[in-house]
């Protein structure tokens, strides 16, 4: 039997990087996640929602997710912080997000997981990274995002 092994993401929430703030507390609070306003028509006249859409549609039930903030500033970056992870329960593609159970931090508490974290390969963290493979390449990265 097949087993089909979840891919891994990792998210940014600082919408339009830090310009209309960071969407963690809501999507914590109202158990999802998104990375653009789809009434924000600018996002669709500069052309850089197709690349985001793609992934985001790649993006299935039962699936790893993580929210991330890039520690420093530009590509040369060398970590990441994890801030939130959780699992993906559905994909809503008229709304452009995904409903998450988030396991970290619990609904309610706005701790954050703070855990620091290499970033993996060369250049930038996009708003969503991935899908990653639990394989021998991401081994040692994963469960240093993802453990519980």
């Amino acid at each position: 039997m097949e087993r089909n092994e979840p891919n891994y993401w990792v998210v940014g929430s600082m919408l339009g990087g830090t310009s209309h703030g960071d969407i963690l507390k809501d999507c914590i609070e109202r158990g999802y996640w998104y990375c653009w306003d789809p009434c924000d028509k600018s996002m669709e006249e500069s052309g850089q929602i197709e690349e985001l859409r793609k992934k985001l549609l790649s993006i299935k039930e039962g699936d790893r997710i993580a929210v991330k903030k890039q520690l420093g500033a530009g590509d040369n970056a060398p970590f990441i912080e994890i801030r939130a992870i959780g699992i993906v329960k559905v994909r809503a593609d008229d709304e452009w997000r995904v409903y998450v159970d988030w396991l970290l931090p619990e609904k309610g508490s706005m701790v954050e997981i703070g855990r620091r974290v290499p970033k993996k390969g060369p250049g930038g963290i996009s708003s969503i990274s991935g899908p990653f493979k639990n394989n021998e390449s991401n081994r040692d990265w994963l469960p240093n995002i993802f453990c519980i």
